[in-house]
């Protein structure tokens, strides 16, 4: 006589949420993911988010103690995801992509990763204008990876370096953080794709991104909502905090600044 194996609940939740499309972004943050999350919402069968609590509270633990991810994904995310009736689930932001991916993966679900690309020298001018440096300021430790986190691209003498460096040096890992990713999910059966920033913020490049990957199909009333919404300026959100006033570094200096983090990560 045969016994049924009974599944575990976290085991139960797995198998709910891989009835689901499961989307989430690597992207280095100051990309416009807040503008993707609500171009996503316009679709009603995207449950589309920007950035949910468990990962902006957990990335930094995570990053010491990998296996806390698994706990945020089943004891959090996981029937959050499973309670909401759409059958697309998307999170946009620059947490997932911290140490989050590979646990989703060795729980046996595979999801679908957009790729946003911003050029890096934008990028780490705009968040060392906001005093976000990785592994130096408060919220760069809070948000940011830095160069001591296991891991990492290997960075020589990181204390050594500017703090527009350090934010050069962040934009290089999720580059190299966006390859291997990708990499995975890819090897898996998952989509994998780029978006570049300039697309991103352009009704006809949005539009080319959104048939290419293959999300649900929208009337003339959805195309007339994302472009009001791309329409909006990208930057109101960065203008309601507060930013340090200075000029930035000529071109030629943020070229040698730039070729110094490469030579000490040894990319150069």
């Amino acid at each position: 006589m045969s016994t049924a194996v009974k599944s575990t609940p976290a085991e139960a939740l797995v198998e709910s949420v891989a009835e689901k499309r499961l989307v989430f972004t690597v992207t280095t943050g100051r990309t416009g993911t807040n503008l993707l999350a609500k171009a996503l919402g316009v679709s009603r069968k995207i449950c589309s988010v920007h950035e949910s609590k468990p990962f902006t509270l957990s990335m930094r633990s995570v990053q010491v103690d990998p296996g806390l991810a698994t706990k945020v994904w089943t004891e959090e995310m996981l029937p959050e995801i499973c309670a909401q009736p759409r059958p697309i689930y998307a999170e946009s932001g620059h947490l997932v992509c911290k140490g989050f991916i590979e646990p989703l993966l060795e729980l046996g679900l595979t999801p679908d990763l957009i790729h946003i690309r911003r050029e890096p020298r934008q990028v780490a001018l705009s968040y060392t204008s906001l005093d976000s440096i990785p592994g130096r300021s408060e919220r760069g430790l809070k948000y940011l990876l830095s160069p001591e986190d296991p891991g990492v691209l290997p960075l020589e003498g990181p204390e050594q370096l500017s703090d527009y460096q350090l934010n050069y040096w962040y934009c290089l890992e999720i580059e190299r953080r966006a390859e291997a990713l990708a990499e995975l999910v890819r090897a898996r059966g998952g989509r994998v794709t780029t978006l570049p920033f300039q697309e991103l913020v352009s009704f006809d490049g949005f539009q080319r991104f959104w048939g290419e990957f293959q999300l649900p199909e929208l009337g003339s009333f959805g195309w007339w909502r994302i472009k009001r919404v791309l329409s909006r300026k990208v930057n109101a959100k960065a203008k309601s905090k507060r930013s340090v006033q200075q000029a930035p570094p000529p071109p030629e200096e943020l070229d040698s600044l730039e070729r110094e983090v490469l030579e000490r990560a040894d990319l150069a």
